[in-house]
């Protein structure tokens, strides 16, 4: 009897843990035996960096007024976060003057674009440029620079966030103004056409000292609107926006306050080449931003124009060789040197335009020659004064003599220049230049 109960209770047991198993799925039967085997193969791997920011003032500068240039960079792998640009919360930049607080921003005002949100980025500020309270003052000061002294950013290193300079700036005694005005502006003009000396420009000085060389240039441009402070402009005998006119530079100086009239030496041509339309003549003052002065927006002064299509034709002058003299039957050889000069254009050239011939050899000037001077051949079937006729393309071409004598045999390099100041007003102001080398044989 004892026995049959044994076998029973083995029997009864068998069966409840069978019917265990089956309420176990496969895959957790099984994952007793992976899970030990992965813990015993599994390697400890090390926890992956956090990167931060790191803002530190790089520079602090002194420029132009007595105003003061702040450069804040980001040295860190990691940007600035979004926190740091909050406009009450985020990054202060706090600046102090011998050590007392001198002006505050945020992060977000000094970088509106959210450049230090690059890692190695930098970005620069001008320190309340329109507070003129906050512009260093005469003598030598110590200026401190504090980025984030408020932790707003939590940063890899959190002691390097200050930096300070002695900075110093002179006391300008003679501050003023210079500004200008355009009187007699043409209503209208045509490509190609001079200003006329109708045309004025007055310039104005409110310095109380001397100034001497400013240079003043007339300018045509599509819009009212020119760089300040000013750049020097560029010529060009051809149109493009904010071009220099012909001979459009002038140099004036002040010996006091004062206004100055303005004496236009150059012809200021309207380019040729000029589209028909509305323009503005422009005339401004201290190109080139040579004077410092309290105000450098109000260097230009623009007027209304209307160019239309070129009515006149205009002369074209270039250079077309070089010769050299012979000698007279018995006489030694003196090789002068000679240029020939040709007008290409329909127009007829003027006496008294003060134009002038240069020549050089091997570099050097060796003549300067008048157009109207006798040196220059004015006949009646050879004269560069005269229109181009295709018919009798040599009517105005003339030969020019030099006094430059070849000193002995050889090679020069001889180069000509018709019309260097740009005085006459041509079709093409580009081939004024001849250059070639000439050989003279040995005598």
């Amino acid at each position: 009897m004892k026995k049959t109960v044994v076998i029973l209770m083995v029997f009864s047991l068998a069966i409840i843990v069978s019917l265990i198993n089956l309420n176990t799925p496969v895959w957790a039967q099984k994952s007793t035996k992976s899970i030990v085997e992965k813990k015993s193969s599994k390697k400890t791997v090390p926890a992956k960096k956090l990167f931060l920011p790191d803002l530190i003032v790089s520079n602090i500068v002194l420029i132009k007024d007595c105003k003061i240039k702040v450069t804040i960079k980001n040295i860190s792998r990691a940007g600035v976060p979004d926190i740091g640009y909050h406009m009450t919360k985020g990054t202060a930049v706090q600046m102090y003057k011998n050590n007392v607080p001198w002006g505050g921003i945020r992060l977000g005002a000094i970088d509106p674009a959210e450049k230090l949100k690059t890692p190695g980025a930098s970005v620069s500020h001008i320190w309340f440029p329109g507070a003129a309270n906050l512009n260093l003052g005469p003598g030598t000061h110590s200026v401190k620079v504090e980025v984030d002294g408020n932790n707003a950013v939590k940063e890899s290193n959190e002691n390097n966030n200050k930096k300070t300079v002695r900075l110093g700036c002179k006391d300008i005694v003679n501050r003023g103004d210079l500004s200008v005005e355009i009187k007699h502006c043409p209503g209208s003009i045509a490509a190609g056409q001079n200003l006329g000396s109708g045309f004025q420009v007055l310039a104005k000085s409110t310095f109380a000292n001397a100034i001497n060389d400013v240079a003043v240039d007339i300018i045509l441009t599509s819009n009212p609107t020119y760089p300040m402070p000013a750049p020097y402009a560029i010529y060009s005998p051809n149109y493009s926006n904010n071009v220099l006119l012909k001979g459009g530079r002038e140099f004036i100086s002040f010996t006091g306050p004062g206004v100055v009239n303005v004496k236009l030496n150059g012809n200021n041509q309207i380019p040729v080449d000029t589209p028909p339309g509305v323009y503005y003549l422009a005339a401004v003052v201290d190109a080139g931003n040579k004077v410092t002065e309290i105000n450098e927006q109000n260097n230009v002064a623009f007027c209304r124009i209307k160019v239309g299509q070129a009515t006149q034709s205009l002369p074209d002058l270039v250079v077309t060789g070089f010769a050299y003299s012979g000698a007279a039957p018995g006489q030694p050889l003196v090789p002068k040197l000679l240029v020939t000069i040709n007008n290409l254009g329909p127009s007829a050239i003027p006496l008294g335009t003060n134009a002038k011939l240069k020549v050089y050899v091997n570099g050097s000037l060796v003549a300067t020659v008048d157009l109207d001077d006798s040196s220059v051949e004015q006949t009646a079937f050879h004269d560069v004064h005269n229109a181009y006729d295709p018919v009798n393309p040599g009517k105005s071409r003339s030969m020019v003599g030099t006094s430059y004598i070849f000193p002995s045999g050889g090679r020069y390099a001889c180069r000509a220049v018709i019309d260097s100041t740009n005085t006459i007003a041509e079709s093409n102001e580009g081939n004024n230049t001849f250059t070639r080398v000439e050989v003279i044989p040995d005598y």
